[in-house]
Formats: structure tokens, sequence, C-alpha cells
């Protein structure tokens, strides 16, 4: 098989070759490394590739917003009023919504202000909509993982480099090879470090320059 960082299969050929291992245990963990790796550019890189939008309407006389699936963090929360006027919720803590509106979960005449994660798998919004306002929710998706069944991802498509480097570092390590684990390490992170600063560099364009996205 051809190895190719950019399919699962050619990864995981890849990975195999360029540590010059066969043995059943090694190839056995091979889709750990991958896993592993994957997990980390999640959470080390939010970026434009996995900021994706979610529309829907508040639930009238209801404060709290479930999160869509593999949401990662939330960049932000808007709605259309009833004026069809664009606001932008503010980010606030729990604690300051119990301070602010001690029912979060009782209606009120005033239009929402006010967000915050509550818990994992809801948005708290404060003050509770009575209308059903229409939303736009903004957030960092976790990438849908590569296996047998999804032979490509956007890690595979953008980040291909960082992906293989990451997973030789673990494979370096599960072998025991440290020197090896210390100089795929440190090709990972620079190949990390140079796609965020790619990505940043998106802000800006011929005729203007973004202070956030």
């Amino acid at each position: 098989m051809t190895a190719t960082v950019q399919t699962y299969d050619g990864l995981l050929t890849a990975i195999q070759q360029w540590a010059n291992r066969n043995d059943a245990l090694f190839i056995s963990n091979i889709p750990l490394f991958v896993s592993l790796t994957e997990q980390e550019i999640f959470w080390k890189l939010s970026t434009i590739g996995n900021e994706v939008y979610a529309t829907g309407n508040f639930t009238a006389n209801n404060g709290t917003l479930p999160k869509p699936a593999l949401w990662g963090k939330t960049a932000r929360l808007t709605y259309i009023d009833q004026d069809n006027n664009l606001q932008t919720l503010k980010r606030v803590s729990v604690s300051y919504i119990y301070q602010f509106n001690p029912d979060p979960t009782a209606p009120s005449t005033a239009n929402p202000r006010y967000y915050s994660d509550y818990g994992f798998p809801y948005i708290l919004i404060s003050p509770t909509p009575t209308i059903a306002f229409p939303f736009e929710l903004a957030y960092f998706q976790k990438i849908p993982p590569l296996s047998i069944a999804m032979q490509t991802n956007w890690n595979t498509q953008n980040v291909y480099d960082a992906l293989f480097f990451g997973c030789m570092q673990k494979a370096s390590t599960f072998i025991n090879a440290s020197d090896w684990a210390q100089y795929y390490a440190g090709l990972y992170e620079a190949a990390l470090a140079g796609y965020d600063s790619y990505d940043k560099a998106r802000l800006v364009d011929a005729t203007t320059k973004a202070k956030v996205e």
C-alpha cells in the first residue's frame, strides 16, 4: 500500500514504515497513536478549520440551550431581536448570571444579554428569552475522527504534516526511542505553530485587519 498520510490507511502504513516495525503489538497500537494525536490537535488548534455555525430558535421561557454534538468551545452567540436587530450576547460566568438574574429559569420582559456554559451539555441564557428569537451559534467543533470507515477528514486534508509527526512522536515513545520521540515532537509542535500562524494571517486581507474572527 502506498504510504500517503492523507488517508487513514495510508497514515497507518506510513507510521509502520517510518518506525520500521512490523510486529503485531506495534501495529495494533497504531490506531491509538492516531487517536491521541487527533485529540491533541483538537485542543491545540482552534482555527477557522474547525469553526462551524449552528442556527435555530430559542425556546420561549427556557433559558437553557443544548450544545451541538462535537461542540468544543463557543466563539460567539448572536440573535435577531423583535426589531430585527442583531444582538451579540456577552459571555459571563454562571455566578454573574445568578447575581444578575437570581432565577434564570423565570421569564423576563428584558431581552437576552448574557450567556455562559451551563455544565458541558448546555448554554445558559439570561434574561430568559420570552420569544423564540432566531440565533446563530459559532463554535469550534471536534473533527470527526479518522477510522477505517472515515478515511479522510479535515486533519488529513489540511494539517496532515502535524498529524503524521504527532503520530510518529507517540510511536517513538511507545518503542522507547526517546531521541526520535523528541525529534518528532519538535516537528509536531513546529507544524502546529506554523498552521496557527497561517490561520491568524487569514484575518488580514488587502483592505483590513480583523482583531478576532
